[in-house]
């Protein structure tokens, strides 16, 4: 029998490994999976943590269909333990090995269920929320647990159902992102980024993700990047910022450190911010002349993190949202009602 079939979670590997049932072969397989990546180190320690605390909390796994499983098991051990006299089913006499054989199908069938309530329960954290920004778009996402997330243009990201639970984990997947994070030390805030994986307990940091490289750059406090291919980790503290490389022509990954960047304020970033105050602190930083030329303008106010952008995208993304248009003119730009 194949212990750990293709594409699949060997769950009745996990059942025997919480009960302590693992035959020196299955071990062997179980050992295998675990140190195959850090996600399956996470999803039995999350399972092992159901499994010691009850799962009576997961709606999921009180849906499991534990009716079919014990029926089958039923069924089975009539076949085994029963003999046939005519037309009529009498017991047969339970010697020790058949009350082992018993135990091993019990046992077999307890497994199913608990299979089958684990695999509903994956699947309830594994749908989730997405959230996504266009061209020139930019949006904030709030978490249950008060963390938040600001979305750069053409920025992908996913939520799962499950978060603020058991784990705090966000799948970037495309794009640059800033996270304001709450502080929840026994819940550790993690951003998915397929190679790799960024780990805080509670800081501000932004991410941005390519086809081919990671930038990490922290703002306030640590936080830790894991490379998921040979689970080497870099500890970052604020002012800190991390590259990561790969793809086909980088047979090796590489990671450089930064430490004299300054990153522990971030001029760019806006809430309820007036509008003249937004543009001056957009001379500051990309050097442009910008003139506000209809009064009414200067009472508006802008909520946004431009942190990254460049000006061209950090303008638009302002006109848009505020419903107004730039004129240039040389080095240039008015600002004019829509």
């Amino acid at each position: 029998m194949d212990l750990l079939p293709d594409n699949n979670i060997p769950w009745l590997l996990i059942a025997a490994a919480l009960q302590e049932h693992l035959s020196p072969e299955e071990d062997a397989a179980f050992q295998q999976w675990m140190e195959a990546s850090e996600q399956n180190r996470e999803l039995f320690l999350q399972v092992k943590d159901i499994w010691a605390n009850g799962m009576d909390d997961f709606p999921a796994y009180r849906q499991a269909n534990e009716t079919i499983a014990w029926n089958e098991l039923r069924n089975r051990l009539q076949e085994t333990v029963t003999g046939e006299n005519g037309h009529t089913a009498v017991a047969v006499v339970t010697t020790t090995k058949k009350r082992t054989l018993l135990l091993r199908m019990v046992s077999v069938a307890a497994l199913l269920v608990i299979a089958t309530g684990i695999i509903l329960w994956y699947r309830s954290i594994n749908g989730g929320t997405n959230y996504t920004t266009g061209a020139g778009q930019q949006r904030s996402v709030s978490l249950p647990d008060g963390t938040v997330i600001s979305l750069f243009p053409a920025t992908s990201i996913e939520v799962p159902s499950a978060y603020n639970r058991l784990t705090r984990k966000i799948i970037l997947k495309s794009g640059k992102a800033f996270f304001e994070v709450e502080h929840k030390e026994e819940i550790p805030f993690i951003v998915d980024l397929g190679a790799a994986s960024v780990k805080d307990a509670g800081t501000s940091f932004g991410v941005q993700k390519t086809n081919d490289s990671i930038d990490v750059w922290v703002t306030a406090g640590k936080v830790e990047f894991r490379n998921g291919a040979d689970s080497q980790v870099r500890l970052l503290s604020a002012g800190m910022r991390l590259k990561f490389l790969q793809g086909l022509n980088n047979p090796r990954t590489a990671i450089f450190v930064d430490s004299t960047v300054s990153l522990t304020h971030n001029p760019l970033r806006f809430v309820n911010t007036p509008l003249p105050n937004v543009i001056h602190n957009f001379k500051d930083v990309y050097n442009k002349q910008i003139i506000i030329i209809d009064s009414a303008l200067t009472k508006k106010k802008f909520t946004g993190n431009f942190e990254g952008q460049p000006f061209e995208d950090a303008i638009n993304v302002l006109c848009n949202a505020l419903g107004i248009r730039f004129v240039q003119q040389n080095d240039t730009f008015y600002l004019k009602k829509e």
